[in-house]
């Protein structure tokens, strides 16, 4: 073989290494895109969320904003200190700051989310807290929620930007605020402090309703094994957005997994409660025949013990 004919071998096998790496760094990008994508389009801004509700907590105060997106409305739920509130998971009933403190000693701020959620009777998916121990001096305010290092937060960075840009269109008076304490007369408000969800409830029926489960009218049984506490608190929620709870029944025979059964020409009249319902503790879809119900929940073990 000639010096030419080599140099002609040796070139074509330069030029073939070169378009594989170059197919290999196109399938690369490809794939990349693609998960970017993905990861972009599961964020808030291509959710279309109707409803959204927010808890924080910076070194003195805790409230909830909560955003009607259909309607444009948003309301302020600021919580006092002193609101003797029930903290769901057995701990029994605290003065929020307490339900604050446990939350930091068991190192989990969905304790204080879960409360706050049970006062409102409507699910609240994102915090910021000030710090992650909570021991902060920190106050937060609007563009605090963009930054990672002075907030402690359950949201990814897009949907801190959601937020963000969601709050920066509102102004003060923009918001409705909602009470969460409603003292019979003067008396009363030098007494203890007791959160009263009757009248909560009483006040601000429908505040939280999500119209696409509304307009479902999905009837639904909550099944327990143990803890009849647990399915009333949970039905607290779900009423708040709108689900229709029709009995809440214990069954000793109910499975240990939550578990959302249905009949299968049933699924897309409620697919919108099902979804929302199946978030709680990723719960499996069953379809067998019910009675009585359009759906029964299976609460199962680890919500029991969650929201005892």
């Amino acid at each position: 073989m000639g010096w030419a004919e080599k140099s002609k071998n040796k070139s074509f096998v330069k030029i073939r290494r070169a378009r594989l790496l170059a197919i290999l760094l196109f399938i690369l990008i490809l794939i990349f895109s693609i998960w970017l994508i993905i990861k972009f389009t599961s964020t808030y801004w291509f959710s279309h969320r109707e409803r959204a509700n927010l808890l924080i907590k910076d070194a003195n105060d805790v409230w909830i904003l909560a955003l009607d997106n259909k309607n444009d409305l948003a309301y302020e739920v600021k919580i006092q200190n002193d609101l003797v509130v029930n903290a769901p998971g057995g701990y029994g009933q605290y003065p929020f700051s307490g339900v604050v403190k446990l939350a930091n000693v068991e190192n989990d701020p969905y304790l204080m989310v879960k409360s706050a959620a049970w006062m409102i009777g409507a699910p609240i998916d994102d915090f910021i807290l000030s710090s992650k121990d909570f021991k902060s001096n920190q106050k937060i305010g609007i563009f605090n929620i963009l930054d990672k290092k002075e907030s402690h937060s359950n949201l990814r960075y897009l949907d801190r930007i959601w937020w963000w840009w969601k709050l920066k269109q509102k102004k003060s008076g923009d918001f409705i605020i909602l009470k969460t304490y409603f003292p019979k007369d003067k008396e009363d408000i030098a007494s203890r402090k007791i959160f009263s969800p009757d009248k909560f409830s009483q006040n601000y029926e429908g505040y939280f309703f999500d119209s696409q489960i509304r307009d479902e009218d999905t009837k639904v049984i909550i099944k327990y094994k143990h803890f009849y506490k647990a399915a009333e608190n949970l039905s607290r929620i779900w009423r708040g957005v709108g689900v229709r709870v029709v009995s809440i029944e214990k069954d000793e025979n109910a499975k240990k997994i939550c578990a959302l059964i249905f009949e299968d020409e049933s699924e897309r009249k409620i697919k919108n409660t099902t979804h929302f319902l199946s978030k709680f503790d990723h719960c499996d879809l069953v379809n067998e025949k019910v009675q009585g119900s359009d759906l029964v929940v299976n609460l199962g073990e680890k919500l029991e013990k969650d929201w005892k």
